[in-house]
């Protein structure tokens, strides 16, 4: 505004013509409409799109896979702390609290800064893509971005064994508390901490085969976008050339390198096509002047 302002000086003062000044107070005002819708659509969801944009779809999964790794390691770490305390019959609501907290973080959907809700929006931004690249010469993209998506849901299915894990270990400490009581009676306080002890190593130990289980299956990746499956250029018609460039410059993350190739090849047969229309021309003119004579 400061800018239209000078503009609007200089125009009274004979320093700008009116043409320019015409000109540059068009430019002013589409350049302040420009960008301010730009900045009243800013939301949530856009500024934590912009947080991620910097970042490839496999680098945000594996660094949600560090977020998961955490949680895992909290509910280890809480188990842990139960069985080095000296009296963990005195603690076990402080278990039962840890552990619902992990659960209610694992199952929480609406916080912007849950894993899940994380998780979700990056399976559906890859799937989005997925569904963008039906073009037959993208299939390997597409097949890359299925098997990334599937990568993703396993850490939906990951967070939901959390959050049981920590659903049942908070059931099973109504037994453990049970048996204690029991054992304190028959067998003394020394011992009955200890087999408290145990069962949550125990569960600990069940716990870590779960993970393991998962672990095992985020090792797949996605496979490296191949060129093998896409056609000879030389041999399609042009109309088929035009076709496929067009498709590929509409998807929503074309393939420069492919959709440079197809125009090369549709730039070659124009320019045949053009230095045949001249060597007609010249034939044909050529033709007309020897029939004169």
């Amino acid at each position: 505004m400061r800018q239209l302002a000078t503009l609007i000086t200089l125009i009274h003062l004979g320093g700008v013509s009116k043409s320019r000044f015409t000109a540059f107070f068009v430019y002013g005002i589409a350049v302040v409409y420009a960008i301010l819708p730009v900045s009243a659509q800013v939301s949530q969801d856009k500024i934590r799109d912009l947080g991620a944009g910097a970042l490839s779809h496999e680098q945000r999964y594996r660094a949600l896979s560090i977020r998961t790794d955490a949680v895992w390691a909290d509910v280890f770490k809480t188990l842990k702390s139960f069985s080095d305390a000296t009296n963990p019959e005195l603690v076990l609501p402080t278990l039962r609290t840890e552990l619902a907290g992990l659960k209610i973080q694992v199952k929480e959907q609406s916080s912007p800064i849950m894993i899940r809700k994380d998780v979700d929006q990056l399976r559906q931004e890859i799937t989005s893509l997925k569904e963008g690249l039906a073009n037959a010469a993208r299939q390997d993209l597409a097949k890359k971005a299925g098997t990334l998506a599937e990568t993703v849901g396993g850490l939906v299915e990951e967070l939901d064994a959390i959050g049981q894990a920590c659903e049942q270990i908070i059931n099973d400490s109504a037994s453990w508390e049970k048996e204690y009581s029991l054992s304190i009676q028959v067998q003394g306080e020394n011992v009955a901490r200890r087999e408290i002890k145990n069962l949550a190593v125990k569960a600990a130990d069940s716990l870590e085969k779960v993970r393991e289980k998962y672990n095992k299956a985020r090792a797949v990746t996605a496979p490296s976008p191949t060129n093998s499956a896409r056609p000879d250029l030389r041999t399609l018609p042009t109309d088929q050339l035009q076709e496929l460039a067009d498709r590929e410059s509409a998807l929503p993350v074309p393939d420069k390198a492919w959709l440079k190739e197809l125009v090369a090849e549709l730039k070659v047969r124009l320019l045949r096509t053009q230095e045949l229309e001249k060597a007609l021309k010249v034939e044909s003119s050529t033709a007309a002047r020897v029939t004169c004579t």
